[in-house]
């Protein structure tokens, strides 16, 4: 059944999202009302028994219907429900939910263009419906190992920027205000649109409310920030939401990588399970990602372009 946004049950939604294998802070109706504001969804069963699910943010354009991955959410795509039982016939549920949900698509979509979940396994049905499939990595640290263990796995790089650092007097502080790093980041390489920008504040202030938000700043004795950063706390791991360009000084000295550092060692006393670097594929910020020790993980675009030939880069 498709559902718009009014029509969605928020207790039974994201009761789904928290039991989903798939889920994760992005799918929350809580996050989805700010990144992509009147979103709606696909669900797959009956009123109180949900099997699958896509949040789907439907755009238009000139007239033209599109649904593409909103800024701040590294994932969407669709989620089911957790199975038990023989590999069979969990394998056969989530054939007919895909196809379900693949039916239920709006036929005036134009562009569909989502990154699934790591944990999304089935992406047969969309290759079948000639939806492209594209692999994509990420890199997550396990936190599983002991504080002094994840140091020594830093490459040496990382740890002489910690020292750098601290001899520097550049030290980390937790702030609620983002207001500095968001001026910041502007100020040194605006990669963003100004209306992103500005969504940014709305977020952070949901994230606070929640609990789900942290906001590390690098800066010295004088009080002058050298580099900044906004993390998500999800269930078992925390996520690299957003981050500055550190200046040129401060980059030669190491602020950023200081400033990861100290987040997933934050996150390791947390208790959490992983550090989620949330992406990337260019290969500069890739090698940045590779210093902490991680591991690259595999996750999926999965895209279908019906805009005829002339037109198909118009979006």
């Amino acid at each position: 059944m498709f559902l718009r946004r009014n029509e969605i049950n928020e207790v039974l939604w994201n009761q789904f999202i928290e039991a989903s294998p798939q889920g994760c802070i992005y799918f929350y109706t809580w996050y989805l009302d700010i990144v992509c504001p009147n979103w709606s969804a696909i669900v797959i069963g009956n009123e109180n028994n949900w099997n699958a699910l896509i949040p789907l943010p439907v755009s238009q354009k000139m007239g033209i219907s599109y649904a593409l991955q909103p800024l701040f959410a590294q994932y969407l795509g669709v989620l089911f429900r957790p199975q038990t039982g023989k590999m069979v016939t969990q394998w056969s549920n989530k054939k007919s939910w895909c196809e379900a949900i693949i039916r239920c698509l709006p036929s005036s979509l134009k562009l569909f263009n989502f990154t699934f979940s790591p944990q999304f396994d089935y992406p047969i049905p969309f290759y079948w419906k000639d939806y492209q499939i594209t692999n994509k990595y990420t890199y997550w640290l396990s936190l599983k190992p002991s504080l002094p263990t994840l140091q020594q796995n830093f490459r040496t790089s990382v740890r002489k920027a910690i020292l750098k650092c601290e001899k520097a007097g550049i030290r980390h502080h937790i702030t609620s205000d983002i207001h500095h790093i968001i001026q910041f980041a502007k100020k040194q390489k605006q990669f963003l649109a100004d209306i992103h920008y500005e969504k940014l504040p709305v977020l952070w202030e949901v994230l606070q409310e929640k609990g789900k938000g942290l906001a590390i700043e690098m800066r010295d004795t004088q009080g002058k920030l050298h580099t900044g950063g906004l993390f998500l706390k999800d269930k078992n791991r925390w996520i690299n939401l957003f981050g500055c360009n550190a200046n040129p000084d401060s980059k030669a000295i190491g602020a950023g990588a200081a400033m990861l550092a100290q987040a997933i060692l934050m996150a390791k006393e947390a208790g959490m399970e992983y550090f989620d670097f949330e992406g990337s594929m260019l290969e500069g910020v890739e090698r940045f990602y590779r210093n902490f020790g991680g591991n690259p993980i595999p996750y999926i675009q999965v895209s279908k372009n019906t805009f005829p030939p002339p037109l198909k880069w118009i979006m």
